[in-house]
């Protein structure tokens, strides 16, 4: 699992944010999708995250939503609240 969170944070260190495209890094892409369902316990046959899990992962600002439109309308809304203060 660390081992995919150090990928994750490099991935956005790189990249500026966690959309990990599945043509781009499909083990990456398909690790971030699993830690979503684990966060929200949709799939009875996967283990929910731990305490520390989700805390390392919400400390780094992981979105919990899959969805790419949510996400980067959250990124920009950030931006300008950056810029206006």
């Amino acid at each position: 699992w660390y081992e995919k969170y150090d990928q994750l944070l490099d991935f956005r260190r790189q990249n500026g944010h966690f959309l990990v495209d599945k043509r781009e890094d499909p083990s990456l892409s398909k690790w971030t999708i699993t830690q979503r369902t684990r966060y929200k316990g949709t799939d009875s046959h996967q283990v929910r995250l731990s305490k520390n899990q989700i805390y390392l992962l919400e400390r780094i600002d992981f979105p919990w939503t899959s969805d790419r439109d949510e996400v980067e309308w959250q990124m920009r809304y950030d931006e300008l609240v950056q810029f206006v203060e």
